[in-house]
């Protein structure tokens, strides 16, 4: 149901198709099985997203990231915003933007980060302030 940095068992690896070897079939801490098709090339070597490391980890991510609460975590697995969140829980929820702007106003500076779809994220003081996400 698109959660991520979440534990996972593997239930199986299989042949994928030419593109992408290998199939995956996995459960969550939950129960709930999917299936994703990978490489297991570099990226520098195919320049593909969906490789091994780019999508899975043999460490828990949370280690990296001790500062962030149990609320925004949940938030973060479940690619949700609320403001308040600081620009590196958001670029974990959701992330990179497309682009990123500057915008001056009377307080200081307003930061924008712009993703497909005219979804829309604004910073004040590097935490975030408004969002729109379809």
């Amino acid at each position: 149901d698109g959660k991520k940095l979440v534990p996972i068992t593997v239930k199986e690896i299989s042949v994928g198709n030419t593109t992408l070897p290998v199939k995956l079939t996995f459960t969550d801490s939950e129960g709930q099985e999917a299936m994703v098709l990978l490489s297991l090339k570099t990226r520098s070597e195919t320049g593909e997203n969906r490789i091994f490391d780019r999508m899975f980890s043999f460490e828990n991510p949370r280690l990296r990231y001790p500062t962030i609460s149990d609320d925004i975590w949940d938030r973060i697995t479940k690619g949700t915003l609320v403001k308040g969140m600081t620009k590196e829980e958001c670029r974990l929820s959701i992330g990179m933007p497309e682009e990123v702007k500057q915008i001056p106003t009377y307080s200081g500076l307003r930061e924008q980060w712009m993703y497909e779809l005219n979804e829309y994220l604004y910073f004040e003081d590097g935490l975030l302030i408004d969002f729109r996400i379809l």
